[in-house]
């Protein structure tokens, strides 16, 4: 991607925002303990400098997330 823009490169902070918060608004049932993973699968607090690489709505099951990895979401 040489001169192209890299437009799945989400801020914590739009992660947290746009997504996690737009979930909880709706309370959609499936959504339980929402967790903030590392890109190697730690778990993290969002508002820490380190990068979000998943987020886990339904807990430890880690059946339903989204990943941010900065070429594909």
């Amino acid at each position: 991607m040489n001169a192209i823009k890299n437009y799945f490169d989400f801020t914590n902070y739009e992660i947290e925002e746009y997504l996690v918060k737009y979930f909880l608004s709706k309370k959609i049932d499936n959504v339980g303990n929402i967790r903030f993973l590392s890109e190697e699968g730690d778990d993290i607090a969002s508002n820490l400098n380190k990068k979000i690489g998943f987020v886990v709505f339904d807990g430890t099951k880690e059946e339903l997330f989204v990943n941010f990895f900065s070429d594909h979401v």
